[in-house]
């Protein structure tokens, strides 16, 4: 979802020429996962995948609000936070196989420690390609971004 998330971020979309040279193969996963983590219905298409998943998975966790919109508190999304415990439950009952990779661990920390904020990482985008003749300043005000999809978008912008 952050991969996702940071090739959408501006600085990143914007880039017409780059996008260009992508493959129609690496477009086109692109967009299936798009397709897949659309946030419609609470995400319905994810979970409905992951149903069907067998361990080990990375569970669904909904964003619903703790309180009604009356200040109550939202009981129906006590019990669906209880459905999600036992999925993940669930999906503990087997191990991931992963190793660590120091070398990669260190490229990630490196990146999150060297990520810019939007508008440095819009500059870059400006610099990597100029603003093409009726282009518009689409950044706009400062969007509120999980660091995550920042630094993904700042990793693609080095």
């Amino acid at each position: 979802m952050s991969i996702i998330s940071g090739l959408g971020q501006t600085p990143v979309y914007r880039l017409r020429s780059t996008w260009r040279q992508v493959s129609k193969h690496v477009l086109a996963t692109l967009e299936e996962l798009r397709q897949l983590l659309e946030s419609s219905k609470n995400f319905a298409k994810y979970r409905e995948i992951l149903c069907g998943t067998t361990s080990p998975c990375v569970p669904f966790l909904d964003g619903i609000p703790n309180t009604t919109s009356s200040g109550m508190i939202n009981f129906t999304k006590r019990r669906k936070t209880a459905k999600v415990i036992q999925e993940i439950q669930q999906y503990q009952t087997v191990p991931y196989a992963l190793q660590p990779v120091p070398e990669l661990q260190d490229y990630i920390i490196c990146n999150i420690q060297a990520a810019k904020d939007v508008h440095e990482m819009y500059n870059r985008s400006l610099e990597i390609e100029p603003t093409e003749n009726g282009e518009e300043d689409i950044l706009g005000s400062p969007a509120v971004n999980h660091m995550s999809s920042v630094v993904i978008a700042s990793l693609i912008l080095r």
